[in-house]
């Protein structure tokens, strides 16, 4: 199946495996920034008797890191997309139109999944 991808989409062993690389080694660096990306957990806890300044501060870092977290697993979500797709001889097809994603694309974005007419 994977030879008759390559061939279709015109890519070398070489070349998928160049990709798959990459979209592992970005997953990993996504995985370390939402572990490192925090979530306030004490909100409110420790401004008794102060402004709500500190508790305004609280909030807007929190909506923040959750917005953040949230884009880092969207992102996250489409490298774990593109992995399955090349083992399952897929890699490189655009999602809605069924053709093959520019090298380019492909090149500046391992995990898209459209090619740049449907998106």
């Amino acid at each position: 199946m994977i030879f008759c991808y390559i061939y279709t989409f015109g890519m070398t062993q070489e070349e998928l495996k160049k990709y798959k690389d990459s979209l592992e080694s970005n997953k990993k660096e996504l995985e370390e920034l939402i572990a490192k990306t925090p979530l306030v957990e004490d909100m409110g806890s420790d401004t008794e008797g102060t402004s709500f300044d500190q508790e305004a501060d609280e909030a807007e870092a929190m909506v923040n890191n959750a917005a953040i977290r949230d884009s880092l697993k969207e992102r996250l979500k489409a490298i774990d997309n593109a992995l399955e797709k090349i083992d399952k001889g897929e890699y490189g097809k655009c999602e809605k139109c069924n053709e093959g994603i520019d090298e380019e694309k492909i090149e500046t974005s391992p995990e898209s999944s459209l090619c740049r007419n449907c998106k």
